[in-house]
């Protein structure tokens, strides 16, 4: 039984007053019987029919069925009710197409969690179609489609089939035979049907329902054992109210004229009186719980995207790509962690990361500079910004092999690195570095030992060890009669003490560059080393040597824990070079920058300057001798002869260096004498001897963490570094590049994923829309929304699987392309062959998080046009059909 109590229904209309479809209805239907619900257009009866069917809900009042209040149940209970309870006959049929006709019926009592072959064949027969049971409704016509629309309502043995216009589209014979099958199941079952032809009313209700403006204004009940059959009685003919009579009927008429002339007519009443409201009492039915049976979702599932197949297709090749973008991208970022780049760095020997202060002058691609301390807030930048190693600092003392070289390194100028290396072997060396044995032996050892050639690893603490390239350098410079035994001890070039070497150690470089020194020795027999250096530019080998020399072979190596206060020692060597010296002459500021005074020893000024001593004699304290031409500079004298000198008092001033303002001393000196040329002074050394810790400055450092050359290019460049190295300099170039564009290649990942979504989001919004009709019956037939969405999470896994296969393959193509062009760029900056490095893989981790991301994103791609599509009822669905 089903109580409608108070029940409105009000439709919201845009800039307009609401609408009532309903307005206070109040009634009563029974368990069976047929109802017709009577009204012109727009009078609410159809509106009226969908609150009853569960299509719609009421704006007010209660609908109670069975003991259910539909008002209060959710829409999933709403959908059990639709599925078990009632079952529908629109106008417009609402059936299947892509179903056979026994396919349709099956469907609904499949909906209903039910399967009964035998029933289905019944029904069919009530209906007269089971001889069309397996043709498409495309082959049928009107009335036979609406049987279908009876026969689905039928099978699933629902307790009120509700009929909206059930025989609004067919002719009066198939009308009336669509009538008449209705009649015999409302003997059993509750028949609501809503219609505007009161003829038909009147002919098959028991009970009639009329409405204006969404109220009930007539509510009639036929008399129980009525009959609206023509027959003759008692000489009375009762004609059939508001009925024609059938052919037979006329014939039998006929005849019972002709025989009888006593008869008369008599017009039988429809019988319909007032409805009177019984209190009934109303059983509480329990809904049962539907589910279609996985046959019907994969037809279902068949049927939906057949016709999509290469929509789908396509859009699966485009997101797929958008997924190869998305991976090369992030590829791009992996590379940017630094492990690639470390690759390449251990790929040509270069293991650490070599630094050096100062402005800087390209030369052949080496580029060197002049030198600036290294100072404590410098290296710290480093470990502030995430570098994780050792520092090892590099000084600027060096040792010079050939006479035709002068000690730019201990001067603290620029480095021609054409001239240094201009005969293979080095004219000088680039310095001194002060490291732990740990380092030495990951550089240049054999099972965990470096191999020494000569001495030993430890010595004098002001001492170094050199590798057996420098060694080799000093014998071709010097005497190549040498040992290197012979070579231990302190190094004297000319009178000027360099310092002390402890021992010389095995690198294997002759092996290595075995071809680049044979061509040195056969330029250097034929006098054509000129044209060699030009020739060598551009040879791999060779510019491997230069990065090589100027970041391992080019230095020495001390061990000590502190390496420069080893070198306040008057053993270290017989003179200081301090380049911060300004003069200022009589209280002016007459600053002299680059000045130069040289600290010597008694031993060492007779030495170098023999033909002067008679005119100067030994410096004592606070005495200092001059350039002439100096001397003239500084005076604005002209003079041409020493002889001609005068001597006065000048204050010198001692800063860090001549670029720094940070001043060390000042003090009072009287020039004693002069000598030739444009020395800037020499001054006895044992006079201000705590200045040897300002001759000797921490020019550079070497990071033996390579891992963190990002971290390290950063910051060498906001604190005035160069990284010493050709191809380190320019990874760390190609990563600090990389990483500016970070947030970018993060935008273009996000947007990648935008643009993947809204793919996969049209593909389930397009297929919904394709499909929405079937859905809108579907639902209205009791289909759940679980069932639905099991139709269309298939498409949503296959489409899912379909991405996640061409993607995967893509990504394997892709970063294979990715890698070609990246090294090939590589190739081309660095100047170097990296045929054989792989900077840009497969890498399974990032291919499966990508394709995670492609799950999650089909995933919500999939629902959400669920959720837009179960928001909509399924009568505005097939109101929009119709």
């Amino acid at each position: 039984m089903i109580v409608l109590k108070n029940v409105t229904k009000r439709y919201k209309i845009k800039h307009k007053s609401d609408c009532v479809a309903v307005n206070n209805v109040s009634l009563t239907l029974p368990d069976k019987g047929m109802v017709f619900i009577i009204g012109k257009s727009g009078s609410g009866k159809s509106t009226l029919l969908n609150l009853l069917g569960g299509l719609d809900r009421c704006s007010s009042g209660e609908i109670v069925v069975d003991g259910n209040v539909l008002s209060k149940l959710s829409s999933r209970s709403l959908t059990k009710y639709r599925s078990s309870y009632v079952g529908f006959i629109f106008q417009d049929y609402h059936v299947l197409d892509n179903f056979t006709v026994k396919e349709n019926v099956e469907l609904a009592l499949d909906i209903a969690s039910s399967e009964n072959e035998e029933r289905v064949n019944k029904v069919l027969n009530q209906v007269d179609l089971s001889m069309y049971a397996d043709r498409y409704p495309s082959e049928l016509s009107g009335g036979q489609k609406q049987r279908i629309a009876i026969a689905r309502a039928m099978v699933k043995d629902s307790k009120a089939i509700l009929c909206d216009e059930p025989t609004g589209n067919l002719d009066n014979k198939t009308s009336s035979q669509i009538l008449n099958i209705l009649k015999k199941i409302s003997l059993e079952k509750l028949v609501v049907i809503v219609s505007h032809n009161m003829v038909d009313a009147n002919n098959y209700a028991d009970r009639i329902i009329e409405l204006y403006d969404g109220q009930i204004v007539r509510d009639r009940r036929r008399s129980d054992n009525y009959n609206n059959e023509f027959r003759i009685e008692n000489d009375v003919v009762y004609l059939p109210h508001y009925r024609d009579l059938s052919s037979n009927e006329l014939i039998i008429l006929n005849e019972e004229i002709e025989k009888n002339d006593n008869l008369t007519f008599k017009q039988v009443d429809n019988r319909f009186y007032p409805t009177v409201e019984s209190n009934q009492e109303m059983n509480n039915v329990q809904l049962s719980s539907s589910r279609m049976s996985r046959k019907t979702i994969s037809k279902l599932f068949k049927i939906f995207f057949r016709h999509k197949k290469v929509g789908i297709a396509i859009s699966v090749f485009l997101v797929s790509l958008l997924v190869v973008c998305f991976a090369i991208f992030q590829s791009f970022l992996n590379f940017n962690s630094n492990k690639e780049l470390s690759k390449i760095l251990n790929k040509y020997d270069i293991n650490c990361i070599p630094l050096q202060k100062g402005t800087f002058n390209e030369d052949h691609n080496i580029a060197l500079g002049s030198l600036y301390k290294v100072t404590d807030e410098d290296i710290q930048a480093f470990y502030d910004n995430g570098y994780k190693g050792n520092v090892y600092k590099k000084y600027n003392n060096t040792f010079i092999f050939a006479s035709s070289s002068s000690n730019k390194v201990d001067n603290e100028s620029a480095i021609s690195v054409s001239r240094i290396f201009s005969m293979f072997y080095a004219t000088e060396t680039l310095g001194v570095i002060n490291c732990s044995k740990e380092y030495l032996v990951s550089l240049y050892g054999v099972d965990g030992e470096l191999n020494m050639l000569a001495g030993s690893l430890e010595g004098k603490d002001y001492g170094v060890v050199i590798p057996d390239y420098l060694a080799d350098s000093l014998i071709f410079y010097k005497n190549k009669e040498l040992k290197y035994d012979d070579i231990i001890g302190e190094y004297y070039n000319g009178s000027y003490k360099q310092g002390y070497i402890n021992g010389v150690f095995d690198t294997d470089y002759e092996e290595k560059y075995d071809e680049i020194i044979k061509m040195y020795e056969d330029a250097f027999n034929d006098v054509d080393l000129g044209n060699l250096y030009d020739e060598l530019i551009d040879n791999e080998l060779y510019n491997d040597f230069l990065a090589n020399a100027l970041t391992y072979l080019g230095y020495g190596y001390s061990i000590a824990d502190n390496y420069k206060d080893t070198l306040i020692n008057k053993d270290f060597r017989n003179y200081i070079g301090i380049s911060g010296i300004r003069f200022e002459i009589d209280d002016e500021k007459n600053y002299f920058t680059s000045a130069t005074c040289i600290f010597m020893d008694d031993d060492l000024f007779n030495k170098a300057y023999p033909s002067y001593t008679k005119y100067v004699g030994d410096l004592k304290e606070n005495e200092i001798v001059l350039g002439l031409s100096f001397y003239n500079q500084m005076f604005g004298t002209s003079y041409t002869s020493i002889s001609e000198f005068t001597p006065c008092d000048v204050v010198v001033s001692f800063y860090e260096n001549y670029n720094s303002n940070n001043l060390i001393c000042e003090k009072q000196y009287k020039i004693v004498g002069v000598i030739p040329g444009n020395t800037k002074g020499i001054i006895e050394v044992d006079d201000n001897f705590d200045l040897y810790q300002y001759d000797v400055i921490e020019y550079g450092m070497i990071l033996d963490n390579q891992d963190n050359i990002s971290a390290v290019s950063m910051v060498a460049d906001e604190r005035g570094f160069l990284i010493n190295s050709v191809d380190a300099t320019k990874m760390g170039t190609i990563n600090r590049v990389l990483e500016v564009f970070d947030d970018f290649f993060l935008f273009i990942e996000l947007f990648f994923l935008l643009i993947m979504f809204i793919f996969l989001i049209n593909i389930g919004i397009s297929s919904i829309k394709k499909n929405k009709y079937d859905i809108g019956v579907l639902r209205a037939i009791g289909a759940s929304g679980r069932d639905i969405m099991r139709i269309f999470i298939r498409q949503s896994i296959i489409v899912c699987l379909s991405i996640c296969i061409v993607a995967n393959i893509g990504i394997f193509l892709g970063e294979y392309v990715a890698n070609f062009i990246l090294i090939s760029a590589f190739e081309k900056i660095l100047e170097v062959s990296l045929h054989d490095l792989v900077l840009i893989s497969y890498i399974p981790k990032i291919v499966i998080k990508d394709l995670f991301y492609i799950v999650i994103i089909s995933f919500l791609s999939f629902v959400i046009p669920q959720m837009l599509l179960f928001k909509i009822k399924p009568i505005d669905i097939i109101r929009a059909k119709e």
